[in-house]
């Protein structure tokens, strides 16, 4: 039996008794998320914003929706801790086999919520600078249309060279995250002690180090997120993948721990 089939088994064991207090964090998070979208589309409607014959922002009023967009991103942002909440719940599961609903809310204490907003802000900053940078598809597609215009003939050449600078954008995105958020957040919700600068610059190494490892755990549940396209499997395959991407991260922080590699 390999490494990563032994870990989601372990993974299966812990979740055992553990399924609805994931699911039910999972569940606040999206109803936030819900919330935050009912409240962009109430307040448009009441600030009168959208054309609502054709759902597209009226011109004379664009600084308006501006402002809406911003207010909603600062309170997603404000809520954001909820999500390094889902990780303590999982991090607790891999070490004590019990987590607790109310553990989403552990961060918003008076001495953590301003240390995860930083931290949050930092990764997430981080992040999509990134995939800016490496969103290839984004970059050629903006040409592509005036190029097509000029050289309709050029057309199954560029379609085909989008569709390879899509899978590679995304391909950057999934590597992104795995090097500047995952690791960073594992670690911070194991242990929420250390200064800042050792769940971002102090995690890079580490990071690139097990990119291969956490790589192997992901590509093992490509069918299960495949099914996610159905919605309903992905009760069953979030908690799945998140236990099992925990647990290969603890076992690796205690590795390098005892080689000197980890704080």
């Amino acid at each position: 039996m390999n490494t990563e089939r032994t870990i989601r088994n372990q993974a299966k064991k812990l979740l055992e008794g553990n399924w609805i207090t994931i699911i039910s964090s999972i569940a606040v998070l999206c109803a936030s998320l819900i919330l935050m979208q009912s409240i962009l589309l109430l307040t448009m409607f009441v600030c009168n914003v959208i054309d609502f014959n054709t759902f597209e922002i009226i011109k004379s009023k664009e600084w308006i929706a501006g402002c809406i967009f911003i207010g909603i991103y600062f309170l997603a942002f404000l809520l954001s801790p909820l999500i390094n909440g889902i990780y303590k719940i999982v991090c607790n599961i891999s070490i004590n086999q019990k987590g607790y609903i109310t553990d989403i809310f552990y961060f918003f204490g008076r001495r953590k919520y301003i240390k995860t907003l930083c931290l949050n802000l930092v990764i997430s900053t981080i992040f999509f600078l990134v995939c800016t940078v490496f969103d290839f598809y984004s970059y050629v597609s903006y040409f592509a249309e005036t190029m097509l215009k000029e050289n309709p003939f050029f057309g199954i050449i560029i379609n085909i060279l989008l569709a390879v600078l899509w899978m590679v954008s995304e391909a950057a995105k999934i590597f992104a995250y795995l090097v500047f958020v995952h690791y960073s957040l594992i670690a911070y919700s194991f242990n929420d002690s250390m200064q800042l600068k050792e769940y971002v610059i102090g995690m890079y190494s580490f990071s690139f180090r097990n990119l291969g490892a956490a790589l192997k755990m992901l590509l093992g549940f490509a069918g299960w997120i495949a099914l996610c396209f159905f919605v309903v499997p992905a009760l069953y395959v979030l908690p799945y993948i998140m236990t099992s991407m925990t647990v290969s991260a603890k076992w690796l922080f205690a590795l390098d721990k005892d080689r000197g590699l980890l704080c």
